[in-house]
């Protein structure tokens, strides 16, 4: 956060901002900095909520550590068929990319949605998560969701 010192921020969880990501911080009430990504809802909201005094910019440190993870959630539709859950899991294990959480549904028309949560270090290894899920077989979309 530029020109703030000793300023507690912390990363969204609505949102999960990951470096690369457009980001923008909120001041809160008591909590210090909330780094949101630039096209979250509640960023959003707030704009529309008379409460954009409170943005402020923020930007990605250029030592952002290695090492770090972020977690972001990952929505995938596809034609139901069997074994596809395990295909999806798959392709993101052999991508040495840790799953958080899976929730999905099969809606009545035989369509698969399927959200998954994953721990990853930057943009590029969610694209590169998203070129990989798009080629299974019956996967027609794959989007990163926009607020958890």
């Amino acid at each position: 956060v530029e020109g703030i010192d000793n300023c507690l921020v912390r990363l969204s969880r609505c949102c999960n901002p990951v470096p690369g990501d457009e980001i923008v911080g909120y001041i809160t009430r008591g909590r210090g900095v909330s780094v949101h990504r630039a096209d979250c809802p509640n960023i959003l909201a707030s704009e529309k909520n008379n409460e954009s005094e409170r943005l402020i910019p923020v930007y990605w440190e250029d030592s952002v550590p290695t090492k770090a993870s972020y977690f972001t959630e990952v929505q995938i539709c596809a034609n139901d068929k069997k074994g596809l859950l395990a295909e999806i899991t798959s392709t993101i294990a052999d991508l040495k990319i840790l799953i958080n959480a899976v929730n999905s549904k099969t809606t009545r028309d035989g369509i698969a949605i399927i959200n998954i949560i994953i721990e990853i270090s930057s943009t590029a290894q969610l694209e590169l998560v998203v070129k990989k899920l798009s080629k299974i077989s019956g996967v027609f979309e794959v989007t990163r969701k926009k607020s958890a």
